[in-house]
C-alpha cells in the first residue's frame, strides 16, 4: 500500500543524518548521472520525501539511527546500506518492521528506470531510496564474524542458475 513520507520526516530521523537537499539537472540522462553521482558520497539518496525532490542522506558518524537496532550486531553490519535504510528511515518513518520486509511491504528494483516509473505512477504516494550495493569484502567480513545479511542486500549479477550443484574441489 503506497505510503507518503509524514509531514515531520527531517525530525523523525533525528540527528543521525546530514540531509542535502539535491538540485538535479534538466533531461533524463544528465538526472541520472546526477544521482548516480551523488549516492557515491552517499548512505542513501531519497526521492519523493518531498513532492519532486531529492535528498542525499548521509550519516553522522557516532550519532545513533532512530530505529530499534538489534542487539548483538557489530558497527560493521549497522554500517552497511540495507541495514542504515532499514533502521534509519524505514522504521522511524513508516513503522517498517522485519516482518513488514518479508511481508513484502517494500518493493525492490535494480533498474533506475524501474524506480522513476514507479514513482511517476504514484505522484506523492510513495518514495524511493537509492543505496551503493555492498561491496563483497563487507559481505565476506561480516560472514566471517557469523552475522547473516539483511533481506536483498546480496544481489550480485551474474547469478549463479537455481539448483546448481557444488562440488568440493579439496579433499
Amino acid at each position: 500500500m503506497p505510503r507518503p513520507a509524514p509531514a515531520d520526516w527531517r525530525q523523525r530521523l533525528g540527528d543521525a543524518f546530514e540531509i542535502e537537499h539535491v538540485k538535479l539537472p534538466a533531461g533524463a540522462d544528465a538526472s541520472r548521472e546526477a544521482l548516480l553521482a551523488v549516492l557515491e558520497t552517499a548512505d542513501a539518496v531519497a526521492l519523493e520525501l518531498e513532492p519532486r525532490q531529492v535528498h542525499a542522506l548521509r550519516r553522522v558518524p557516532g550519532k545513533p539511527l532512530a530505529g530499534n537496532v538489534p542487539a548483538g550486531h557489530s558497527d560493521a553490519w549497522l554500517g552497511i546500506g540495507p541495514n542504515v535504510l532499514r533502521y534509519g528511515v524505514l522504521e522511524p518513518l513508516w513503522g517498517i518492521s522485519d516482518d513488514d520486509l518479508r511481508a513484502g511491504a517494500i518493493e525492490y528494483s535494480h533498474d533506475l528506470d524501474e524506480v522513476f516509473a514507479f514513482l511517476e505512477a504514484r505522484p506523492g504516494a510513495s518514495a524511493a531510496f537509492l543505496l551503493n550495493p555492498v561491496r563483497i569484502d563487507d559481505v565476506m567480513k561480516l560472514a566471517d564474524q557469523g552475522e547473516r545479511m539483511p533481506q536483498k542486500s546480496t544481489f550480485f549479477h551474474p547469478k549463479l542458475g537455481t539448483g546448481l550443484v557444488f562440488y568440493p574441489l579439496e579433499p
